[in-house]
């Protein structure tokens, strides 16, 4: 990266921008760089991966007795994702190792719901459950007043700092 300045004789290392540009610069230049990377994604994510054009990428899971079971081959210019189902996988470009990653659910209800169907459980409720349920709160006027009380006790007090200040500056 090339400056048309002189850094140390700028503000520039005072600026929170300057970080940001290199932390931007920085992050450009490895995502072009063609290497080994290890990831942590989530099933079906779609991984930019950096990779020289026109060879293929294989996509491979560990099988039985530590063999390799690919699952997939992708074309130079194809979207990569991560595998559907949770497990380790890795991606290689002819014999260079590209990645090594874990695809995991991000969360425990992005689970297979394939076989899951809608319920409608409020037809099983009471009456009495339901104003159980929905009944307001009975103390409501108490926590009104106890928060008026709050505020009106720390105005009096902030007033009263208020008004010594401005007699101690008059005094001055």
């Amino acid at each position: 990266m090339i400056f048309n300045f002189d850094l140390s004789l700028s503000n520039a290392l005072k600026l929170p921008s300057t970080v940001i540009l290199l932390h931007r610069f920085t992050t450009g230049l490895r995502e072009q760089k063609v290497a080994f990377e290890s990831l942590n994604t989530e099933t079906n994510q779609e991984i930019p991966l950096a990779r020289k054009p026109g060879q293929p990428l294989t996509v491979a899971v560990p099988g039985e007795d530590d063999t390799k079971v690919i699952v997939a081959e992708k074309a130079a210019n194809e979207v990569l994702r991560a595998p559907s189902e949770p497990g380790y996988f890795e991606v290689k470009q002819g014999e260079t190792l590209l990645l090594k990653s874990a695809s995991h659910f991000a969360d425990t209800r992005e689970a297979d719901l394939r076989s899951a169907d809608s319920q409608n459980e409020l037809t099983r409720l009471t009456a009495s459950a339901v104003d159980q349920i929905t009944d307001e709160d009975k103390w409501w006027p108490l926590w009104v007043v106890a928060t008026l009380a709050a505020l009106l006790a720390a105005w009096h007090f902030t007033k009263v700092k208020v008004q010594e200040e401005e007699v101690v500056a008059e005094t001055a």
